[in-house]
């Protein structure tokens, strides 16, 4: 692949966050967030959107930022080499980039944006709104969070985007009756996710997995995946469920698609001092009122967690 270069990467950044912005699902602060990256290995590109839900706290909410790393892990990426955001991230966002593989080098560049059409209805059909970005300015992640709390703090050698080969392995547990309930391909897909969540600090893994009703009679469910992301500073950590809508959005599904929700699966180890369960029915009862949520407990292979 054709190495790009810096200027080159502002100005394809830039494209991608116009582009990005009109998907973003904001319906409390109406107020349109977006992130792009490079990765360093492959030099791919990704990106991600603020996504909020109304009727729960502003703590269901997804920051741009989160929505791009978890892009970029469902995809098995590794470090970040240069991000780019409209507006400015948020300290939130700052902490969440701090836990990423090789954070101490990531570079930065804040562009602003400026709404150039409405988002409405001319009767015919949906008007989503258009943006325009400007860069203005470049540094590194340790200039915006100087004196950062980072894994290290807490004695953790593990980091986000790092994908290890002993990454904790998990089966359905032997007494869990409910799996046998539940769809299969969510459950195959469920347990294949676990192995790209990241939980170091509390070591209680999880992820979600929703299916969305097909667009007819005859058409077949889509499934879409997420994984629980912990943070060392704790808030700032990405639920899986959360995380499973991301991938919905960043696949091109609208706001009004989360509707479409017609189950979640999460799976998560039985009596795990964290559990997503609570928080998942709030999160997904607010934009899928009939939705149901199964969960499915998990054990480590092997004590391998």
């Amino acid at each position: 692949m054709q190495q790009l270069d810096l200027t080159s990467k502002h100005e394809l950044m830039a494209l991608m966050l116009e582009a990005l912005l009109p998907l973003s699902v904001s319906p409390v602060s109406r107020f349109a967030a977006a992130a792009a990256a490079c990765a360093v290995d492959s030099g791919h590109f990704y990106g991600g959107v603020n996504i909020e839900f109304e009727g729960v706290g502003l703590n269901n909410s997804v920051h741009a930022e989160q929505c791009l790393v978890l892009n970029m892990t469902m995809r098995r990426e590794g470090a970040i080499e240069h991000v780019a955001t409209a507006p400015a991230p948020c300290g939130h966002c700052r902490q969440f980039f701090r836990e990423t593989y090789r954070s101490e080098t990531m570079h930065t560049t804040v562009f602003d944006k400026q709404q150039t059409t409405e988002a409405g209805d001319d009767h015919h059909h949906a008007v989503v709104a258009t943006y325009r970005v400007h860069k203005r300015g470049s540094q590194s992640l340790l200039e915006l969070l100087p004196l950062s709390f980072s894994p290290a703090d807490l004695g953790c050698q593990r980091v986000l985007l790092q994908h290890y080969q002993e990454q904790p392995r998990f089966r359905i547990a032997s007494h869990e009756s409910d799996a046998t309930h539940v769809d299969q391909e969510m459950l195959a897909l469920g347990l294949a996710a676990l192995q790209l969540a990241y939980a170091p600090h509390t070591r209680c893994y999880s992820s979600a997995v929703v299916r969305l009703a097909g667009s007819s009679s005859d058409s077949a469910p889509r499934y879409f995946s997420g994984v629980y992301l912990e943070n060392a500073a704790y808030n700032p950590s990405l639920p899986p469920f959360q995380g499973a809508v991301a991938s919905m959005v960043v696949a091109g599904l609208g706001a009004s698609s989360l509707h479409d929700i017609e189950q979640v699966l999460l799976l998560e180890q039985h009596g795990a001092q964290v559990s997503q369960h609570q928080a998942t029915v709030a999160a997904l009862h607010a934009i899928a009122p009939t939705a149901s949520v199964h969960v499915v407990a998990i054990v480590p292979i092997d004590g391998s967690s």
